[in-house]
């Protein structure tokens, strides 16, 4: 399959790849393409705005909550893990959450989404540990965009992001939000970073206009075109 994959990709003119860090997972394989970086899945939204928590300690978690998938979220303990969860999707396996302090609101359509979120963060996390982003997901988890950044982003939300995640770089060096090592921190992380909070917020609306607006993928058509 990775044969065909590869000689499939191959045939391109051009590749637009997630990130710098796929482009560089790719150029292993010395394809003859020219690579281009999206940086940031588009999102394209003009609807009602999440609801932002006063409580700053509120984080959403919108996906699968499948347990093979996101089965940190059943291993989070309440005597350990002081923050609140709203969640968000399909899957939800309730009799195995440990944590009182955790709201299921349901599962929704995507145009739907945004409007029903609530919270104060976005948290971009997957895998079955607590302590890290491990196995098949942590390792796409090094090289891809989550679609879920692009949703918070559209919804006006701060985004928390593992500290080795692709997409962590542009979280912090765009100031959208913080990454963790691990969800040991997160509830300290949330206090110390909570007078950055507004800041975080506004930064998070102005790149909003960019991604609800298919902004990225306009700035990667308009490079292409400069190549012709």
């Amino acid at each position: 399959m990775k044969v065909l994959e590869l000689s499939l990709l191959g045939s391109s003119d051009y590749l637009i790849c997630h990130n710098p860090f796929m482009i560089r997972t790719l150029q292993k394989e010395n394809l003859s393409v020219e690579y281009i970086s999206l940086d940031l899945f588009d999102y394209l939204y003009d609807g009602t705005p999440a609801t932002i928590s006063e409580d700053k300690s509120t984080v959403i978690v919108a996906g699968n909550l499948l347990e093979s998938k996101a089965g940190y979220l059943y291993q989070i303990k309440k005597d350990k893990h002081k923050f609140a969860l709203s969640l968000y999707g399909s899957n939800y396996a309730v009799d195995k959450m440990q944590m009182d302090n955790a709201t299921y609101h349901g599962s929704f359509k995507p145009d739907e989404l945004i409007a029903n979120l609530y919270g104060a963060y976005g948290l971009v996390w997957d895998g079955s540990s607590t302590e890290t982003c491990s196995g098949s997901y942590g390792k796409y988890l090094r090289i891809n965009n989550p679609h879920k950044v692009s949703l918070y982003i559209a919804a006006g939300i701060p985004v928390v992001i593992w500290k080795e995640a692709a997409l962590c770089s542009l979280i912090e060096e765009n100031a959208l939000g913080f990454g963790i090592s691990s969800l040991d921190e997160l509830e300290e992380a949330l206090k110390s970073h909570e007078h950055l909070y507004q800041s975080y917020r506004n930064n998070v609306l102005n790149m909003k206009e960019k991604v609800c607006s298919g902004g990225f993928l306009k700035y990667v058509l308009v490079q292409i075109d400069r190549m012709e």
